[in-house]
């Protein structure tokens, strides 16, 4: 019997066994989150170097209200984010759970948002504050779906 070649799926030296299939959506999730953490992580940075360099409320969008208990918030949440990225990167179970989480907490964050302008009528506020809760929603339902976690389950 003669040993696997290069070009044999599933052989060492073939592309298939060195790359596994990364789904689209779970790779623009993982840059969104790296992202997102590294955003967090300069915006810490500056406020723990100097509490003037930016507000607080730079992290408003990803953190809703938590934005106010400091930059200590901020470095916990670039961490999850980025650990987030490294593990749905290499298609972990753990960071699809993870991220499902997190899109779940950060819709809720940014729902007082979203009501405050809904109640202000400005049709642009509205749309922009929606869009924000649902696209958090939607990824909690592709993370769901059979297909998903099969890519997640080769790992």
């Amino acid at each position: 019997m003669k040993p696997p070649s290069k070009t044999e799926p599933g052989s060492p030296g073939s592309l298939r066994w060195q790359r596994p299939e990364r789904p689209l959506l779970v790779l623009v999730l993982a840059l969104l989150s790296s992202t997102s953490g590294l955003y967090l992580l300069v915006i810490a940075g500056l406020r723990l170097h100097n509490s003037n360099a930016v507000s607080l409320m730079s992290g408003a969008d990803l953190l809703g209200e938590m934005v106010l208990r400091g930059p200590i918030v901020f470095l916990i949440a670039a961490a999850l984010f980025l650990l987030n990225a490294v593990g749905l990167w290499k298609l972990m179970d753990w960071a699809r759970l993870l991220c499902m989480a997190l899109a779940a907490i950060s819709a809720a964050l940014v729902l007082p948002r979203a009501a405050a302008a809904l109640a202000g009528g400005n049709p642009l506020s509205i749309l922009v504050a929606s869009l924000a809760v649902i696209l958090r929603i939607a990824v909690v339902f592709y993370l769901t779906q059979p297909g998903t976690k099969q890519a997640f389950a080769q790992n």
